[in-house]
């Protein structure tokens, strides 16, 4: 990755496997490509068929985030290490994946993987994997 962001390309199939996992939302991704490491947030907002009653024409408004469907990740192609995050529950997770181990840790701690939402994690992170790995 030699830009300051992902590729329109990346970013729309990154699009597409949250909204797999997360049929209710859509994602607004804000990236920043450092040094070698990608940071990628996926910030979630209700769809317009979830809500009942839009006041605001904007779809990313404030009032439609989703916080807890909202995660990050960050990758760094020379360590092939993959960081995929988020507010579980009122605990912050981090699922460490390397293309064919999961870890997961709350806060350094190593814990066991929450169910059920640590499924869907680790599937975003096997299928989000191989596209940052050719980026």
């Amino acid at each position: 990755m030699q830009t300051n962001q992902i590729s329109l390309e990346t970013e729309i199939a990154l699009i597409a496997i949250a909204k797999e996992h997360y049929p209710y939302a859509h994602f607004k991704l804000n990236s920043n490509v450092e040094e070698n490491w990608a940071n990628i947030d996926f910030v979630a907002y209700l769809t317009e068929s979830a809500l009942c009653e839009r006041p605001y024409t904007d779809p990313c408004h404030t009032r439609y985030q989703i916080d807890s469907s909202s995660f990050g990740i960050s990758f760094n192609p020379q360590s092939t290490f993959l960081f995929v995050f988020g507010d579980w529950r009122g605990a912050s997770l981090t699922l460490h994946y390397d293309g064919h181990e999961y870890l997961w840790s709350d806060e350094g701690k190593d814990i066991p993987r929450p169910y059920p939402d640590g499924d869907k994690f680790e599937a975003i992170a096997k299928q989000i994997y191989p596209i940052l790995i050719k980026e």
